[in-house]
């Protein structure tokens, strides 16, 4: 008798299971090649990108640097947030610095400043869907 007791919370249990596979749907995957490029008229900036493991790096590099990486997001997972930033200071010059962020050859944001200690940014979320997103 105890078994019929608990049928109708096994089948409620059931039908909710379904009904949230059913919402969540297929999990499909966007590939992105990204493309970081720091540009400008400074001897050295100090770099910050993110790279493929989602982690923060930074590196001291003079303009002319660039970095490419491969980038595959899942549409159950979070957007890839996609960074490059560069602060750049010489106290015998004022310069000016270009930060641009390409993905899957296209430009997404490209920023550019000048005076001492100037930083320039460009970000875009890349999502699972394969579109892109601008701050």
């Amino acid at each position: 008798m105890r078994a019929l007791s608990l049928l109708p919370a096994l089948l409620l249990l059931s039908a909710c299971e379904a009904a949230d596979s059913m919402e969540s749907g297929p999990v499909h995957e966007a590939s992105f090649i990204v493309r970081y490029r720091v540009e400008g008229t400074y001897a050295t900036c100090s770099i910050s990108y993110r790279d493929e493991m989602r982690t923060l790096q930074r590196e001291d590099v003079a303009p002319g640097w660039e970095k490419t990486i491969s980038v595959r997001v899942r549409t159950d997972q979070s957007p890839f947030d996609a960074l490059v930033q560069a602060t750049c200071a010489d106290p015998t010059k004022t310069g000016k610095v270009t930060a641009s962020l390409v993905a899957n050859s296209t430009l997404v944001a490209v920023e550019t400043t000048a005076g001492f200690g100037a930083t320039a940014r460009a970000a875009g979320q890349l999502t699972g869907t394969g579109t892109v997103r601008t701050d």
